[in-house]
């Protein structure tokens, strides 16, 4: 595939493992394959793939910025369809497309409870895939200091302990897992 000197190599994978995967069928290093693809010496790895993910929902970012402006205006209810709407949106989405929506550092929502409750859901969502973390999961203004149920309407009753998902009882937000999808 040499181009004005140069070569270019496509490699369409789904996964990181499935070209780890394809550099050990042929017996090689993944070093080892991709210097023989740009010296010419071996076949690029074409798999079957769409190379562009499809990921549709709301970010992380979006979200924290909705929620903040619903709050603003007095409408939790609101607040709490947008955070749903990101839970769902990090629910329906692979691996790659969970990195992608929780990718960009949210601003505060203003509410120390709702922008710990956001992290929560990130960090559900992406432990549920086993995909890599945003540092600003780190942050440590998205944690509360007391336990405290996400405020959205009166008729709110706090979730047994016991059906709060882990990252939601680290970050001292009271969530119960069923809340996290729509129905």
């Amino acid at each position: 595939m040499p181009v004005s000197g140069r070569t270019t190599v496509v490699i369409f994978a789904p996964t990181w493992s499935a070209i780890m995967a394809e550099a050990r069928r042929r017996d090689l290093s993944l070093a080892a394959w991709t210097g023989a693809v740009v010296r010419g010496l071996a076949e690029p790895l074409v798999l079957e793939h769409d190379p562009t993910p499809s990921v549709t929902g709301v970010t992380a970012a979006v979200a924290a910025s909705a929620i903040a402006a619903e709050l603003a205006e007095g409408r939790p209810d609101q607040a709490f369809r947008s955070f749903i709407s990101y839970s769902d949106a990090l629910a329906k989405a692979d691996a790659a497309g969970r990195v992608i929506l929780s990718a960009a550092t949210p601003a505060t929502t203003d509410d120390a409870a709702w922008d710990a409750a956001l992290a929560a859901a990130t960090e559900y969502w992406l432990d549920a895939a086993t995909a890599p973390k945003p540092a600003w999961l780190a942050d440590p203004w998205r944690r509360l200091d007391a336990p405290q149920t996400l405020s959205y309407s009166r008729y709110v009753e706090p979730p047994d302990p016991a059906e709060v998902p882990p990252q939601f009882i680290a970050r001292n937000i009271l969530v119960a897992s069923s809340t996290l999808e729509s129905v």
